[in-house]
């Protein structure tokens, strides 16, 4: 929730996310989005100077932004023209490949498209594209039972927890 800057008694606020120089380690007090959830995955941007940011927060700088945005890496402002696709959970992580932005997650559906755990947008828009329609679903987290032994549900989300794409963008590893 805040950081102090080397050679400060004074802290910062930063929600969920901040910049370091990579060099000096000095905090980028340039750098100050707002985020009201987890992040759980950065990814260069698609042109210089912008970051893919995905995880569990449904608003980014005061603005509705669920699950995935792209912000400017030098004021944390989100980037006009890419918007996010509604969805029903967190994005987990992230992978661009082929021009397209991989999510995995524990969503069940992106924009008005099922889509269970696995998601393709286009990188530039955040619009969903067709070419991602696998689902991972299914009982790898069976129920537990009540005191009366009736099912309440999964123990945890089912979904995509992290995935990776070979560099030749042929096969996608998913755990």
């Amino acid at each position: 929730t805040s950081a102090t800057p080397a050679g400060s008694t004074t802290a910062v606020t930063r929600t969920y996310l901040l910049a370091v120089d990579a060099t000096t380690g000095a905090l980028d007090t340039g750098f100050a989005p707002t985020l009201d959830g987890q992040v759980n995955a950065l990814l260069p941007g698609p042109t210089p100077n912008t970051v893919y940011v995905g995880g569990a927060f449904n608003n980014v700088n005061g603005t509705k932004f669920k699950g995935i945005a792209l912000l400017d890496t030098n004021t944390g402002a989100l980037v006009s023209g890419f918007k996010f696709p509604p969805m029903n959970g967190v994005v987990n992580d992230i992978a661009l490949s082929g021009g397209r932005l991989f999510l995995g997650g524990t969503f069940t559906t992106l924009g008005p498209n099922s889509r269970p755990g696995l998601g393709s947008l286009n990188p530039t828009t955040g619009a969903v594209d067709a070419y991602m329609t696998i689902a991972v679903a299914g009982h790898h987290n069976y129920p537990h039972f009540d005191a009366s032994g009736n099912p309440i549900g999964a123990k945890a989300p089912v979904g995509v927890t992290k995935l990776d794409i070979t560099p030749d963008g042929s096969r996608m590893v998913v755990i």
